[in-house]
């Protein structure tokens, strides 16, 4: 399972696409139109995709002079992971893995992928300094970021590009900058981007369903229960997002980010398990990861977690152990401790 911070990424097929001529022709010009210079950094303004009938929703960025571009967040699903981010839902360990997204950023010559600069190549554009190359990149939860792989990715960002620079003269005289006064509400925009297809929409209401707890081996885990050893200490649950991706046969051409769990011992914060997986299978993991830490060292006294939505998935295998689970958020400089010295230790 090859493991990489900077994986191999597939380059689109060629030949390319037209679409991908189209779209880039627009992500040129929004470069040189510099939305961030006219878009608040609060501001948020929709555009409707005609093929889907949902709504993008759109955000400049570059305002921290480091990043510049846009972020388009595709329908429904797309804003929800965007307002995850807006209202501090997200830490640094799983900013990575959230992400529902399509990127238009303006990368160096060092920075840019390699996928591409073949796909500008293929294209016989050539692109010189900093902030000078253009480069899409589709961002789905637990998956490294690479570039649109079908054409309606690519009519999709194009669209929403075009009505993000068509709403550039507005938002440079709007006095927010583009960001709708109205609570609840934004700015929206449809094809073919007049000045009277703009109006204020009420933005997505968001209701994630919670996911259901994994299931578990209730015989083996009712046997670990005889264990005679005297009960350890709180053990803290957590995982992060670490730099390594799998990018291997097995990924499939979509490299993919690796989970650490671990299990650590509160009181001397020493780590008693730890196990990398896929984001799908973080619950299941760490209920693995914990039955084999019983195995080795007895059962846990209490069980903490951080995480609220990782409390209710662990709940019935917590019952099961005879431990009780406890959601500590304050719980998060511990986890810090150890990301960091891991990723000292990997040199990410």
């Amino acid at each position: 399972m090859p493991r990489r911070s900077r994986p191999s990424v597939p380059p689109p097929k060629e030949p390319l696409s037209p679409a991908w001529q189209h779209v880039v022709e627009i992500a040129v010009t929004v470069g040189e139109l510099a939305p961030w210079q006219h878009f608040a950094p609060d501001a948020l303004v929709g555009v409707l995709d005609p093929a889907s009938g949902e709504t993008d929703w759109c955000v400049a960025m570059g305002h921290d002079g480091e990043l510049y571009g846009v972020a388009i967040y595709a329908g429904d699903a797309g804003y929800a992971s965007w307002l995850r981010v807006a209202r501090g839902e997200v830490d640094e360990f799983d900013a990575p893995l959230v992400q529902r997204a399509i990127t238009l950023t303006f990368e160096s010559a060092a920075t840019v992928l390699p996928a591409t600069k073949r796909i500008h190549q293929a294209l016989g554009r050539r692109f010189r300094g900093a902030h000078a190359w253009p480069e899409l990149l589709v961002h789905e939860p637990g998956y490294f970021p690479i570039p649109p792989w079908h054409d309606r990715q690519l009519h999709r960002a194009a669209n929403a590009l075009a009505g993000v620079a068509a709403l550039l003269p507005w938002a440079h005289g709007d006095p927010h900058g583009g960001r709708c006064p109205v609570e609840g509400k934004a700015w929206c925009t449809q094809p073919p981007f007049r000045d009277r297809d703009l109006a204020q929409v009420a933005l997505p209401e968001v209701h994630e369903r919670p996911a259901a707890p994994p299931p578990f081996d209730q015989l083996a885990t009712a046997r670990l229960l005889n264990d005679g050893r005297p009960r350890q200490g709180p053990w803290l649950l957590d995982w992060f997002c670490g730099p390594s991706v799998v990018d291997g046969p097995e990924a499939e051409g979509r490299p993919f980010f690796l989970v650490n769990l671990l299990v650590i011992h509160l009181a001397s914060e020493m780590i008693l398990g730890v196990d990398a997986v896929r984001l799908d299978r973080v619950a299941a993991g760490l209920q693995e990861l914990v039955a084999s830490t019983v195995t080795k060292v007895g059962l846990p006294q209490e069980l903490l977690v951080r995480r609220g939505d990782l409390a209710a998935l662990l709940q019935p295998f917590a019952q099961a152990l005879g431990a009780p689970l406890r959601h500590d958020p304050h719980l998060v400089e511990v986890t810090r401790a150890v990301h960091d010295e891991f990723v000292r230790f990997v040199g990410g």
